[in-house]
Parts: structure tokens; sequence; C-alpha cells
């Protein structure tokens, strides 16, 4: 797991275009190398600012594995992860949530720690339940074609800052 650099940009375009990571999501899919250079420049923006945000992952062979972590969002932490296709059912997404719920942990004990998952993503919703995180909220996502969203979290939380979140 490593800070992202600008050097970046092929890998997590190569991802984020990849139509196999948006099956849930199939709006989300960058349709341009600018759309990805504007992600990364936030990132990298994160690591300056907060001195945390996204990872880049890679395996003991320092094969591309995909992305993740946590960056802070009104007022709680949110992680994060897209994994690349090839590197899909090998367990990665548990422990990049893992490793990005415990830092979050370590850095700011007291403050919230969430993941948006779409119902429909029953992957990403086990995630969750490995994680012990607790459902929280629940609402239709309209920007994914009126699928389930569920507001997962490390503890309960006030509904305003699941409003906060969401906004």
């Amino acid at each position: 797991m490593s800070r992202p650099t600008v050097d970046d940009l092929d890998v997590v375009h190569k991802l984020h275009a990849d139509p196999r990571v948006w099956t849930h999501l199939p709006q989300g899919r960058h349709t341009s190398l600018e759309e990805s250079r504007s992600m990364l420049q936030g990132w990298i923006t994160d690591w300056d600012h907060e001195g945390i945000g996204y990872w880049i992952i890679r395996d003991l062979n320092e094969a591309f594995v995909g992305v993740g972590g946590i960056r802070m969002r009104h007022g709680c932490w949110n992680i994060y992860y897209r994994l690349a296709p090839e590197q899909w059912h090998h367990g990665y997404a548990t422990e990049i949530a893992r490793k990005a719920l415990s830092t979050a942990h370590s850095l700011h004990p007291n403050m919230p720690v969430i993941i948006n998952v779409l119902e429909r993503n029953t992957a990403s919703v086990r995630v969750a339940a490995h994680l012990g995180l607790l459902l929280v909220a629940r609402d239709e996502d309209g920007s994914a074609a009126n699928a389930e969203r569920c507001i997962y979290a490390d503890r309960p939380v006030e509904q305003s800052l699941v409003d906060a979140f969401l906004s």
C-alpha cells in the first residue's frame, strides 16, 4: 500500500474505466483520462493536507491490485476500495478495508468510520459484515438506477452525519 502519485494515472484510469468494475453502478465508469486525473489529484491533495488518503495497492510481486483506504468526508472517515477484476475473490477487499479501519481508529479514534455500498453489491455488503460494521442507514440511490444504498458505520451515528455524508 503506497501513497498515490501522478505516475499512477495509467493504472488508476484503466481500473476506473473498466466496465467490469462498475457492474453495480455503470454510470460511475470513467470515460476520459481527465476524469481519472482529477480524481487522482484529489487523492494526492488529501495526502498533502491530511497525511492520509487512498492507497495504491500492489501485491508482493508489484502487480497492481487496486486502490483503497480512507478519506475524510463531512466529519467522518470514508472507506473506499476498488479492485482490478483479476484480483477479485482473493480477500483483498476485506484486507484493505480492515487496514483502512484500523488506520482511521489510530489517527482519530473518536471519528466515525463509514462505508457506503449498494445493497445489490453483495461482496461489499459481506466486507462490511466481516469488519463488524453496523447498518446505520438505507435509502434509495437515484444515481444508481434507484438501487438501495446501505451506509455502514463502526458505531451508531446521528442522522445528520449520514445526511451530510450523502450530500
